[in-house]
Parts: C-alpha cells; sequence; structure tokens
C-alpha cells in the first residue's frame, strides 16, 4: 500500500476524451512505423498523447499534462528530467506500467479522461447498473499508483452499488419490487460472475484497506458453493480468482453462520409468532377473508410450508433476503390490516438486526467501529489525520 501523505488532489481532467468504444485486450491495432511489434491500445487510437504508457507491447497514448493533475505516481514520474538519450517509440518518450493489465489500465485512463458511464447508468423501472469490474479495477490501480482522488470515486460508487442494494434492510425500507440493481459490461461468463466479482472484492478489498466494505464482500462470496471457495473460479483468460488461506477460513465459516442467522434472525417475525402469538397489535382474531381462515391460521400455514421445505430452511444463506415483494403482497392479501402493518414492521426489523450482526460475524466488531476507522484511512490518504 502507498505511504505517501497527500493533500487533496484536483478532479481528473476531462479533455481529450478516448473513444467511449468499448475495447478488447486482443483488439490493440498495429501503428505503423519501424516498431511494428508494438501496437497502439484501439479505444485510445484517436489521441494524439505526447507520452506513451506502456503495458508488454501495448501503447496507450497520453498527455503528460491531464496525468499530471492526477497527482500520485504520475505527477511523481513526470516531474523527473528525462535525458536526451532517452530511448523513444514512434518519436514519443514511454514509461513501462507494472503491476496492472491492459484491460486495467485501459479501465484507469478513460476514468482520468472522463468517459461516462464507466461506473454506473440508469436502466429500466429506476434501477441503476454498475460495473463492478471497473469500479474495481480503478480502485486497485489508483491504490497501487497512489492516486487518492480515482481511490476516492471508486469508493463512492461502491458506496452507492450497496447503499442502493440494501437500502431496505439498512433504513427499514419497503421491500423493492425488483432488484434495485443490475451489473453491466461484464468480460465473463454471467453464471460466474458474481462468483468471480465476489472473490474478487475480497483480493482487492483487502489490499486496498477497505475494512467498511469487506463483510459485504464476504457476505456475497459466502453464498457461493464450497469447491469454488477452495478451488477459485476460472476466468476468461484462463486463470482462477482464488482466494487466500485466511480468506477461505473466514468465508467458510460464514457460511454456517449465515444460514443459522437466516433461520434465527431473518425469519424471526415467523417463528416467534407461530410459538407465542402476539395479541397486542390490535387483530380482533375474525377471518378476513371468505376462506374462514383467521390471521393466525394463514402465519401457521406459511410456517408449515417453510419448515417442509428444508432448503429453504437449512440449506440457504442469503440471510439479508426475507419475502418478495410477490409474496408479501401475497401474504397481505391474506391478513387483516392490524397484521399487516405488524408483520411488515417486524419483517423489516428482523432483516435490519441480521444486517447488524454481518460486522460482528466477519470483522468481530460493529459497523459503526469500521466506519470510523475507513474514515481514518480514508483521511491519510488525503493528508489528514
Amino acid at each position: 500500500m502507498p505511504s505517501t501523505k497527500r493533500s487533496r488532489s484536483p478532479s481528473p481532467s476531462r479533455q481529450d476524451e478516448p473513444s467511449p468504444k468499448r475495447a478488447r485486450d486482443d483488439t490493440s491495432v498495429a501503428y505503423p512505423s519501424k516498431n511494428d511489434h508494438y501496437v497502439v491500445e484501439r479505444s485510445f487510437s484517436k489521441i494524439k498523447g505526447d507520452v506513451y504508457l506502456k503495458v508488454g507491447n501495448t501503447l496507450f497514448p497520453v498527455h503528460l499534462e491531464t496525468l499530471r493533475n492526477v497527482r500520485g505516481l504520475f505527477a511523481d514520474l513526470f516531474s523527473l528530467q528525462q535525458p536526451e538519450t532517452a530511448e523513444l517509440i514512434h518519436g514519443l518518450p514511454f514509461c513501462d506500467m507494472f503491476n496492472c493489465t491492459v484491460s486495467e489500465l485501459r479501465i484507469l485512463l478513460k476514468h482520468i479522461y472522463g468517459v461516462k458511464r464507466l461506473f454506473r447508468k440508469e436502466i429500466e423501472d429506476e434501477r441503476v447498473a454498475f460495473n463492478l469490474e471497473n469500479i474495481l479495477a480503478v480502485l486497485k490501480l489508483s491504490c497501487r499508483f497512489d492516486l487518492p482522488v480515482c481511490r476516492q470515486q471508486a469508493i463512492d460508487a461502491l458506496e452507492d452499488f450497496f447503499m442502493l442494494m440494501w437500502r431496505h434492510v439498512i433504513l427499514k425500507a419497503p421491500v423493492p419490487e425488483y432488484p434495485p440493481v443490475a451489473l453491466f459490461g461484464l468480460s465473463m461468463p454471467r453464471d460466474d460472475a458474481v462468483s468471480i466479482l465476489s472473490f474478487r472484492m475480497i483480493n482487492v478489498f483487502q489490499e486496498c484497506e477497505m475494512v467498511y466494505y469487506l463483510p459485504m464482500a464476504h457476505y456475497f462470496a459466502s453464498q457461493q458453493s464450497v469447491e469454488d471457495i477452495l478451488s477459485g473460479v476460472k476466468l476468461p483468460d484462463g486463470n482462477r480468482e482464488i482466494l487466500s488461506h485466511t480468506e477461505k477460513i473466514v468465508v467458510l465459516k460464514g457460511r454456517d453462520d449465515l444460514r443459522l442467522l437466516r433461520r434465527n434472525s431473518t425469519f424471526s417475525w415467523l417463528f416467534t409468532h407461530v410459538a407465542n402469538p402476539s395479541t397486542h397489535h390490535g387483530c380482533d382474531g375474525k377471518p378476513p377473508t371468505l376462506d374462514g381462515k383467521t390471521c393466525y391460521d394463514f402465519i401457521v400455514e406459511m410456517y408449515e410450508s417453510f419448515v417442509a421445505d428444508p432448503y429453504f430452511l437449512d440449506n440457504r444463506r442469503d440471510a439479508l433476503d426475507s419475502i418478495s415483494a410477490t409474496a408479501l403482497e401475497i401474504m397481505n392479501n391474506h391478513l387483516c390490516s392490524a397484521c399487516q402493518e405488524y408483520f411488515d414492521l417486524q419483517i423489516r426489523t428482523d432483516l435490519t438486526r441480521s444486517w447488524n450482526v454481518l460486522p460482528k460475524m466477519f470483522s468481530g466488531t460493529t459497523w459503526e467501529a469500521l466506519r470510523r476507522e475507513q474514515a481514518r484511512i480514508n483521511g491519510e490518504w488525503f493528508g489528514r489525520r
């Protein structure tokens, strides 16, 4: 991790925006010159830069002034006097970039150049789609290259993602009718995306000291199969996204803890009422529908249905999911207005209780303590203690 303490950097320059066309690692364009073993990255081929950033044999033409404005490593590198005898490529100086792939550097530079909708975009039904691959790539390289502004912008995008996904849990808001967030721009099979991205989040969050967000990544990873947790998930390039030995232990333990949390906390509203039916919320005990069943009769039927399905209760670990908006509507159609209000509040309360347990489960502390520690870490990045 970079340790240099810096003052707040200005926003990245947005001039000379690269082509927004989707780029791939294998579609760089050859540059007609005697250096024919170099290729210019396709999505940057229209930029008339004054320096190249080079990853392997792939070149990114960029502007010195744009990179200097980002501060960090780039400002340090390009403040040095270059010798007159320095080697050139296509008549321009170049800088070899290490600890990154072509794809990662492309994403970071697009972000620096202000390409829109790199992190998120609005979609139908007032939902928001996020490109977690891009967010994690910018976060990782901004930490490796000591770029505090880019790092904070990636953190802000992550904050939006998690807050939108779990707003109803954190704030006890109504259960959304549709999943509030989606993913876009995946470079991997969609069936493997959640596994790959959850493991990648853990690895990047550990490297970048994202202590507040780690329990959220652990929660996603704990939903994956034991085989994937132990062996990793195969990436399109043939490599595997794997967890460290320590993280494997944390996630495997989390699988069991989340299963119990789901039964004992998330669905406490159901089990508690069946065992000790509440009579203090205004239900008069009369059947609210023509089938002659009371509210309590219907809740008992729900309970028996849940207990009869061992997968629903004993094999699921999605402790931040209770019942869907559709199921809640069906349930309310069989309850009186007093019971509707009572169970709606109990469901929200139990979800929030489960949310509050997550940091203790994975980090041994509370959300508030993690938030304070994250603020301290972020403050150091901007030179504040």
